[in-house]
């Protein structure tokens, strides 16, 4: 029998210098608003991770606080 667990998940709160929060479609969620983010690797940092996914989905580097 397969053992299942939860999934480790990463969303970040992008702020421009006017205090708008980003939010993206998200197909995974038939194309509502979310948090960009996503799983976090096997190995990997919460805050690792979150910057390779956002990387990954909108091509920019951030600082994580």
């Amino acid at each position: 029998m397969k053992k299942e667990y939860p999934e480790t998940l990463v969303n970040g709160l992008i702020f421009n210098d006017r205090g708008d929060i980003l939010l993206v479609k998200d197909e995974r969620w038939k194309g509502k608003l979310a948090l960009p983010g996503g799983h976090v690797e096997i190995g990997e940092t919460l805050k690792d991770a979150l910057k390779r996914e956002i990387s990954d989905q909108l091509q920019i580097d951030i600082d994580v606080k």
